[in-house]
């Protein structure tokens, strides 16, 4: 799971990736964070093929949920039971101001199984 300023893919689907960070500076708290893109790739088994719908998470140092949001990802059936990919990048906006700095982790959760995650550090 990758943090960045901006994220697409090209014609051919490899991916772009602009401005890559995993901490962000306020000039003051709280602090509005401005629109940032969030990118990441999750493989799946092959009897795994289809559509499922993911939670992304965002959770304060004191474990209480930020920012939570559907995500829909789709794998596709590959030949040979092969397993699938799916690569996601989506613009995240965070509504709240964040009251104080600290280190911030984003979840991406099946039901209650933690996928991936990653750190945001915001000072």
């Amino acid at each position: 799971m990758v943090l960045c300023e901006h994220a697409a893919r090209l014609a051919n689907g490899a991916p772009v990736l602009v401005g890559v960070f995993r901490g962000i500076r306020a000039d003051r708290f709280p602090a509005e964070i401005a629109p940032f893109f969030l990118a990441f790739e999750v493989e799946a088994p092959p009897h795994e093929a289809g559509e499922h719908s993911l939670v992304l998470r965002l959770i304060d140092e004191d474990g209480q949920v930020f920012f939570e949001e559907g995500v829909l990802v789709s794998f596709e059936k590959r030949p040979d039971y092969l397993p699938s990919y799916c690569y996601f990048a989506e613009q995240v906006v965070l509504r709240r101001p964040i009251q104080i700095p600290g280190s911030y982790r984003f979840d991406l959760l099946a039901g209650e199984q933690v996928l991936i995650q990653t750190r945001l550090d915001i000072s």
